[in-house]
């Protein structure tokens, strides 16, 4: 290593270092536990200069990035690219990381950075084919895609990472023919909000400093001028995305030099005759606008891309093409880890993948090949294709022992994103990690719901999977909605240990509206906006559209209290109107509109004509827009409003090109008798452009009239037809009480009423942990999942068996200790049941210990104060001995207590042998809701001749029922004696520790940054530089805000990336954060 430095301070030392790079080939060194062979110089940029290098044991490539710094400011840098590498290594678009080394002398040091070698130089590639050989368009969507992917993996980070140095020179070609981003020198997760408040200086600093990591070509035209306060985020990715398009499309840069007028006004040439990418048109005029909120969201531009790829090529597949050879295959099988290491990696509870097959030899010795003769090349591809493939084993591995993309909103609702397998699955969940999960900690009691339209085999969940997607970005049909509420109802009545598990595509907007609309359904919130505001919390920001929160509110409207269930009443749609007019056309004067209409699915209503000619365009000084329906629909209504356009490409194929101007949703079932018009705000609609071409009180209106006859079934009845709200309670949603407290009071504001819950039914109720069990029917029931589905086709509908349930016919004389409130009139199902056999063998186990306690009271005397009358080997029966005898003790107590007597009946005579100790261990026994009922049924004196026998005097028993509930002098438990502290005490056990001991520290002290600074030092850990501080330190504002920062520098999570304190720090961070907000707002007031 010492002799590789000095050659290095030699090169710096001598010009024409492109030349002196050949010193270093053939050398040997060393990173960390694996020795490599230098092979070739590939290239060098700023401070780094990369080799290629082949591992001495393996023969394996790889490329090796050789850095040198002299200042601190430098090996920062590189320290931060190193650390952000490790961190995003594992996308299939992200070079991957192998390993880092580094040294220091005389003051210079030295970083190694080992990735993975990408064989192909974009660059160079696209250099070699133009301008004779253009990239077809499948290439060029398929290397944007790709590019996208990894960028959009960037920006949903937490918290996100900004590339900020874009372009085609940080693109390579991997063995396997993909596009790989690397470069991460750049880098950064700070972003900036320039407003009016800046100073000229700030201005100036970050100019300078992203002026300093941006190439002037690509770079956005918020990095120009920070006086437009226009935010500096991941919008200049999305810039340098559309110039990277414009450059693989035509060979030439939108703005070349870096023409700084030209980027502030979004000033460039678009070939107007050209056919071949015309389909990439409007994604580069959609990324290259000058308002960087104005540039669409990456995950929507992905699915859009993939929309514009060939049928039967695999946007995430190789580009076909670029490299000479067919793709090396990826071999995800790899050999054993050592018995230590093994333990390691893998959870217990969770079994390992089965290996993956390998690669076809034929196509192996294709590729080897390719690569050129002789037998080092054969075995040096060979070791590239095995370490390749089981790298991204180990990514994939690493990824789930970091953890899978699946967040509880509450016990029995969990939300994840798309089970995948394959390439895949290296930035999604496995689905063979998913069903290992829900099979360790939900065995047999979990139920998931497909909410997207792409499909996969039932038996990736042994059946348990119901397929009720739809489109993404609209709403459901209201019935499909409904279907899957009641399903889910069902489903979490099994049991108490039953859970949902609710994916789409992105795990965001489809799934949040369910959510929502479940939280409204079951009653646990009233409004969607709580459900929605729960989702954002516990794990991403729904994103969802109005249309979608429109049939979220139908959902809470239909299981409100009384119920409002939609009417079947057709409505005739006479007119829509918007206002004002919508500037679409090229000189934003107005549009030229026409409406489709579609009912149920179908389009039943379109007011464009044949030909571009016969339409009438609407200008601004017309005012509004007005287009006739005279349509009659019944159910879930869908209009679209377009914006016709004349095109070349349009006229020749006898079609006219559109663009959606705006979107709505909604159900007729909702539309009250006596409406005529229906307004919906620019903020309700959906698939609105850009802001400018919209005034901001943009309207859309409906002229209808609602039929006073309801329409005729044709299909059958809707899913809703008959429905009772019996059933709909917020404890299906939750395991305890305590947690659906929790939920309400950290998401409903102060004076918010929660939902009112349907009457308490027998069968209504699920069963509890502490409850008997069921019969054996009942339990098979109850562990049953979900029907299994056909392959191909749709069966959800068939899970949804509420409306066959069965009445059991009624006994002919109800036992005489069931509650009257409990006889439910109408249909009752097997929980019932279970709950009523449960009650009635609860009843004869009582009457049997009450009848063997005044057997052993009359014949064994007074008795000793120990309690103790059943025989070791009966449990049960001491527990229910010792709650009759408390609750009978207590009776007897409030009797003393208020003067009603004392002596001489057949109850004191049964409490004569209950020690104070006895009585009040058995108060503090939890008791089910059938115990307790069974307890006040069962509480009557015993007759006297069973205490004719009892030669003891009882003692007095008013003090000890006065101990037991307030605490006497002599009261040595160490049992929680508030229900603060029993609620403290629970939530610890089913708690995350670190969680745990932050809610300790913060306990009283919520928003107070005095408080939480004074009492920092007891949460800190080893290592923190941080030194105790008084309440005499923090008098003034500024003595809180010195101390304040000095704690963030301390405990700020950046400073703890990667060790094992970084997940704490977060949580006493963002408790700090808060409180310092908080005394903000107050006005930074001193104490005195």
């Amino acid at each position: 290593m010492a002799s590789l430095l000095n050659s290095a301070m030699r090169y710096f030392n001598t010009t024409g270092g492109a030349d002196r790079c050949d010193e270093f080939v053939n050398q040997c060194i060393e990173v960390g536990q694996q020795s490599f062979r230098i092979k070739r110089f590939i290239a060098k940029g700023g401070f780094a200069f990369v080799f290629e290098a082949t591992e001495t044991k393996t023969g394996r490539d790889y490329a090796i990035k050789r850095l040198l710094a002299n200042e601190k400011s430098k090996c920062k840098a590189i320290l931060q690219e190193i650390a952000l590498l490790k961190r995003l290594s594992g996308h299939p678009n992200i070079v991957d990381f192998v390993a880092a080394a580094t040294s220091e002398k005389e003051g210079m040091t030295e970083y190694l950075v080992v990735t993975e070698f990408c064989p192909g130089d974009l660059v160079k590639i696209l250099e070699a084919r133009w301008p004779m050989k253009p990239l077809f368009p499948d290439q060029v969507t398929l290397i944007f895609y790709q590019a996208c992917a990894a960028v959009e993996y960037l920006h949903t980070r937490s918290p996100p990472v900004v590339h900020r140095d874009l372009k085609l020179q940080n693109l390579l070609v991997s063995a396997q023919h993909t596009i790989k981003l690397c470069d991460f020198g750049s880098c950064t997760t700070k972003l900036h909000y320039p407003d009016t408040s800046w100073s000229a200086g700030q201005r100036a600093t970050v100019q300078d400093e992203v002026t300093e990591n941006t190439t002037p070509q690509y770079r956005a035209p918020e990095a120009l001028d920070l006086y437009q306060n226009l935010p500096l985020d991941a919008g200049m990715d999305k810039w340098a995305l559309g110039c990277l398009l414009y450059v693989l499309c035509y060979q030439q840069h939108p703005f070349e030099d870096g023409a700084r007028l030209a980027i502030l006004n979004a000033a460039y040439r678009m070939p107007q005759d050209d056919t071949t990418y015309a389909h990439l048109q409007p994604v580069i005029r959609d990324l290259l606008v000058v308002n960087p909120l104005q540039r669409p969201d990456l995950s929507q531009l992905l699915s859009h891309l993939e929309t514009l790829v060939s049928p039967g090529i695999d946007p995430k597949g190789p580009v076909q093409g670029l490299l000479p050879g067919n793709p090396a295959p990826r071999v995800a099988q790899q050999p054993p880890p050592p018995p230590q290491q093994q333990q390691q990696q893998q959870p217990p509870a969770r079994p390992p993948p089965p290996p993956r097959p390998a690669a076809p030899p034929g196509q192996a010795g294709a590729g080897a090949a390719a690569a050129g003769p002789g037998g080092s090349v054969l075995s040096s591809f060979m070791g590239r294709i095995r370490d390749v493939g089981s790298r991204v084993t180990e990514t994939v591995a690493a990824m789930s022992r970091e953890g899978l993309d699946l967040h509880y909103l509450t016990s029995r609702l969990a939300v994840m994103s798309y089970p995948a397998e394959g390439l895949e699955s290296a930035y999604r969940n496995h689905y063979e990690d998913v069903r290992a999960f829900l099979d360790s900690r939900h065995p047999r009691a979990y139920a998931v719901y497909n909410l997207s339209t792409r499909r996969y085999p039932q038996s990736r969940f042994e059946g348990r999977v119901s397929e009720v997607g739809w489109e993404a970005g609209t709403a459901p049909p209201l019935a499909s909605l409904f279907a899957i509420l009641r399903n889910m109802q069902l489903w979490l009545r099994q049991g108490p240990h039953t859970i949902c598990v609710l994916h789409c595509l992105d795990g965001k907007a489809s799934s949040a509206l369910v959510s929502a609309a479940t939280c409204c359904f079951l009653r646990l919130f009233p409004s969607p906006r709580h459900g929605l505001e729960l989702f954002a919390a516990r794990r991403c920001p729904p994103n969802i559209s109005p249309s979608q929160r429109r049939y979220a509110d139908y959902t809470a409207e239909m299981a409100a209290d009384p119920p409002r269930l939609p009417h079947r009443r057709p409505v005739m749609l006479v007119t829509l109107t918007l206002t004002p007019v919508p500037m679409f056309n090229r000189q934003r004067r107005g549009c030229t509109p026409y409406a489709e209409v579609w009912a149920n699915g179908e389009r039943v209503l379109s007011t464009c004509p044949e030909s571009y000619e016969a339409m009438r365009p609407a200008l601004v000084e017309d005012g509004q827009v007005r287009l006739g329906l005279n349509i009659s629909v019944c159910g879930d209504v869908t209009i679209s409003v377009f914006h016709a356009r004349s095109t070349l490409g349009g006229k020749m194929q006898g079609r006219i090109s559109s663009m959606k101007i705006c979107q709505v949703q909604f159900h007729t079932g909702f539309v009250r008798e006596d409406f005529d018009r229906l307004n919906f705000t620019k903020c309700e609609l959906d698939f609105l452009d850009t802001d400018d071409k919209y005034s901001s009180d943009f309207k859309l209106s409906l002229d209808l009239v609602v039929s006073p006859q309801d329409k005729p079934l044709v299909d059958g009845p809707p899913p809703w037809d008959g429905f009772q709200a019996r059933g709909l309670k917020p404890r299906l949603l939750v395991s305890e009480d305590e947690e659906l407290a929790k939920l309400r009071a950290d998401f409903m504001r102060d004076g918010e009423a929660p939902p009112l819950a349907s009457p308490v039914s027998s069968q209504d109720s699920p069963l509890a942990d502490n409850e008997p069990a069921a019969p054996a029917a009942a339990a098979a029931a109850a562990a049953a999942p979900p029907k299994p589905q056909r392959e191909g086709g749709s069966s959800f509908f068939d899970t949804l068996d509420w409306q066959h349930l069965e009445e059991p016919a009624p006994s002919a004389q109800p036992p005489i200790s069931e509650p009257q409130q409990q006889r439910d009139e109408g249909p009752r199902d097997y929980e019932a049941e279970a709950l009523r056999a449960a009650h009635r063998e609860a009843e004869r186990d009582r009457a049997e210990a009450e009848a063997e306690r005044r057997r052993r009271l009359s014949g064994g005397g007074g008795g000793g104060g120990s309690g103790n009358f059943c025989p070791p080997e009966e449990p049960h029966r001491q527990a229910d001995l010792e709650q009759s005898a408390a609750l009978n003790d207590v009776s007897a107590g409030v009797a003393d207590l208020l003067g009603f007597g004392g002596g001489g009946g057949g109850g004191g005579g049964s409490n004569g042998g209950l020690s104070p100790a006895a009585s009040s261990a058995s108060l503090r026994q939890t008791q089910s809701n059938a115990d307790l009922l069974s307890d006040l049924f069962s509480s009557a004196p015993a007759p006297a001749a069973a205490s004719a026998g009892t030669t003891a005097t009882p003692p007095p028993k008013a003090p000890y029922v006065v101990d037991d509930f307030f605490g006497g002098p002599n009261f040595t438990r160490k049992e929680p004696r508030s229900l603060h502290e029993m609620r403290h005490q629970a939530r610890a056990q089913s708690m995350d520790p670190e969680r745990a001991k932050v809610e300790a520290w913060v306990a009283g002290k919520e928003r107070n940054v005095r408080g939480l600074l004074c009492s920092l030092h007891t949460v800190v850990w080893e290592g923190c530089r941080w030194t105790q501080v008084s309440m005499a330190d923090l008098v003034s504002g500024d003595q809180v805000k010195k101390v304040y920062r000095k704690a963030c520098l301390a405990v700020h999570p950046d400073k703890w990336a990667g060790t094992q304190h970084e997940a704490f720090s977060k949580l006493v961070f963002v408790e700090l954060n808060d409180a310092w907000s908080a005394f903000e707002e107050s006005g930074m007031k001193s104490l005195y």
